[in-house]
């Protein structure tokens, strides 16, 4: 038996699955009533008075518990509301309350606001991990739910599409939304035609207490530092796509570089036309752009990021091993912790006579940092453990570039799923695990299709992939 080239898979004892996961579901209760200590239980009492209610919170937090044990560190009791709940749905909910200054933000809100804000952030999402990481809760302040709702899906969809923009011009409210466009191209051809502008108004506003400029006051300030060359490339992404230029240029800088080799969409001519935007230096070119209102836009930019993250997805999907039974060398046993064995499958990934010379897979290696973290007795429960800590670090290897680890426990991936590749880099990604990802998080990745990931890497190449998937109603 060759020792190289080798996958191991455990047999599948259905019988002992079900047993264990019973037993761990009670191990799990018994750890998270022994979190529950006199000060959370007096929270619990002090905030929700009714004691059906009272029973009603502690259960689901002995549940939440179950699955990360920190939660205490992060928790605002007051979201466990059943109202919460209910406008949430439980692994959404379970990932907010992750975040300290979300749950803040989200407790601002009256009822009417919650409604709006659940909404934006169900509306046409693609992933709502992302929607949630870039939607702000004080948007929903003047956006009437029930106006919102009642608009016909065009004009819905233009409005919550320049909502979750992020653009300096702000809907302040739904009357605003048919001359909205408008107003901003008209305030963005007077940057374009005049970029000293900016610099006057700019310091009207700090300087002069009878005048107040009409353009939005935070786009003077990021203009204000720009060349009159960058002001232009701002005012005429701004005024087409509702972005920054700093919103423009990660979105290139992440996408746009085998853009030509994923599917095309919507979303990838926004990254042909932004690229052209940035790449131009003559201002007399620029001016010449069409900034007339393309619906198409509101459609391309709403998902951008996650449709992007998708598309690179899908050109993995098409490369990544598949475990075949005529790849199979022979069984081994193993010792497991207190005298437990258990028998693993090997498979040659270059074919049972070494004669397949390409497999490419998704690998990740149980060390590095954060080594002592791990459970090495017990895999599977050391990948099913209750922290916060939802991303796994990975590389992407192949025949002709396999990767160099220390003498380690390695898991190997057969397949990726939509929503579940959050940062890409041919290099040293320099992760971290956040509750939700940004649209500024893209400084720190570079999507590439699978085969250009290997050619352009050097030592290694580093994939951040969500580790705890929705299943069953819980993460």
């Amino acid at each position: 038996m060759n020792a190289n080239n080798q996958l191991v898979k455990y047999k599948n004892n259905r019988i002992k699955k079900f047993v264990v996961n019973i037993l761990n579901k009670i191990r799990g209760r018994y750890i998270s009533s022994s979190l529950l200590d006199e000060n959370v239980i007096s929270m619990i009492h002090q905030k929700f008075p009714n004691e059906w209610e009272q029973i009603e919170v502690k259960e689901l937090l002995e549940d939440l518990l179950t699955r990360n044990r920190g939660l205490l560190e992060t928790l605002d009791i007051r979201m466990l509301h059943k109202d919460m709940v209910s406008l949430f749905s439980k692994p959404t909910l379970e990932r907010i309350i992750t975040d300290e200054p979300l749950q803040r933000n989200i407790l601002e809100l009256s009822q009417e606001e919650l409604r709006t804000y659940a909404y934006l952030l169900n509306y046409k999402v693609v992933d709502i991990n992302e929607r949630i990481g870039n939607l702000f809760p004080f948007v929903c302040k003047n956006i009437d739910i029930n106006e919102l709702q009642t608009l016909n899906e065009a004009d819905r969809l233009k409005a919550v599409s320049i909502i979750l923009s992020n653009s300096e011009f702000r809907l302040s409210n739904l009357n605003e939304l048919d001359d909205y466009y408008e107003k901003r191209r008209n305030m963005c051809e007077e940057i374009i035609n005049q970029p000293d502008i900016v610099k006057q108004e700019y310091h009207k506003d700090l300087n002069s207490e009878n005048e107040i400029s009409h353009f939005p006051f935070d786009l003077l300030y990021e203009m204000n530092q720009l060349s009159d060359l960058d002001i232009v490339k701002y005012a005429i992404v701004e005024a087409k796509y509702g972005m920054s230029l700093e919103k423009a240029k990660l979105l290139c800088s992440a996408f746009s570089k085998n853009v030509n080799e994923i599917e095309q969409s919507e979303d990838t001519r926004i990254i042909h036309e932004l690229k052209a935007i940035l790449k131009e230096e003559d201002i007399k070119e620029l001016r010449k752009i069409d900034l007339g209102e393309d619906f198409k836009n509101y459609v391309g930019t709403i998902n951008i990021i996650p449709n992007l993250k998708n598309a690179y997805i899908h050109k993995y999907q098409e490369t990544l091993y598949q475990i075949k039974e005529e790849d199979y060398i022979g069984s081994q046993s193993i010792k497991l912790k207190k005298r437990k064995k258990a028998d693993i499958k090997i498979y040659n990934a270059l074919g049972k006579d070494n004669d397949k010379a390409d497999f490419n897979m998704i690998l990740t290696s149980l060390g590095g940092i954060y080594f002592l973290n791990h459970n090495y007795d017990d895999l599977k429960d050391d990948w099913d453990r209750a922290d916060k800590n939802h991303t796994i670090s990975c590389s992407y290897i192949g025949n002709d570039f396999l990767g160099v680890v220390y003498d380690n426990y390695l898991l190997a991936f057969s397949d990726i799923t939509e929503n579940e590749l959050l940062q890409s880099k041919n290099d040293d990604g320099a992760t971290v695990d956040s509750a939700f990802y940004h649209w500024y998080d893209l400084s720190e990745s570079e999507f590439l299709t699978p085969r250009n990931q290997i050619n352009s890497s050097k030592i290694y190449n580093e994939l951040l992939l969500e580790r705890k998937i929705e299943k069953d109603g819980k993460l």
